[in-house]
């Protein structure tokens, strides 16, 4: 935060970048935690989709560096109580993630020559928090790949949600390569295909299916 900022508002600021920091590093271990469950639940998994978890998984694998950055973030940051997070905001006792005190006692930040014991100890705030951003920021590649690794693996869930449900038989699309359609342009060639929140009036009625081409001419 700018130091040119008044006081109150510099507080606010540095309130939502450890907040920031914090709920960051919260959401990249719970992703990680994720894969490494997929990791664990593969036994009895067909051949091909074992495969292709294990290419995910092996997408968003964070390295040592990147878990001790995780770790460093943890180890810093008290969150509050749930009783402290169902309060409402304002009131005493709630509120987002503060720094440990034992750490902001021992900060390099601070010691005397501060204004007043306050200045002291927000100077302190935010030199930890610098600390605690930098290297997660250095790890931003890591984080974008442990993102698209989740990301993928949400959208495999939802294949998989929708032919245990679908009204109707399921298949995978063949791809094939660009420039197959007529004059070498895109083909798409749907057969059979309903919208996927149809569902039939009755268990008795089926729904209307179509074909549907695109470039095959």
């Amino acid at each position: 935060p700018s130091l040119a900022l008044p006081h109150f508002l510099l507080q606010a600021a540095q309130k939502r970048r450890l907040a920031a920091i914090a709920q960051a590093s919260r959401a990249m271990q719970d992703a990680a935690a994720l894969l490494c469950f997929v990791a664990s639940e593969m036994d009895g998994t067909a051949a091909a989709s074992a495969q292709l978890l294990r290419e995910v998984v092996a997408a968003g694998e964070l390295s040592a560096e990147a878990k001790d950055v995780l770790n460093l973030i943890d180890e810093s940051i008290d969150w509050p109580d749930v009783a402290s997070k169902g309060k409402r905001k304002g009131k005493k006792g709630g509120g987002g993630p503060s720094l440990k005190e034992d750490l902001l006692e021992h900060s390099p930040a601070s010691a005397p020559g501060a204004a007043s014991p306050e200045d002291a100890r927000f100077q302190a705030e935010v030199a930890l928090t610098n600390a605690l951003m930098q290297p997660f920021h250095a790890c931003g590649g890591e984080w974008e790949a442990l993102q698209q690794a989740v990301a993928v693996l949400d959208v495999l869930h939802c294949f998989v949600y929708f032919t245990a449900f679908a009204e109707g038989p399921t298949c995978r699309p063949r791809f094939v390569p660009h420039g197959s359609g007529a004059g070498g342009g895109a083909l798409l060639d749907l057969q059979q295909t309903w919208h996927p929140c149809t569902k039939p009036p009755s268990p008795s009625a089926s729904m209307v299916k179509n074909d549907l081409g695109l470039g095959s001419q």
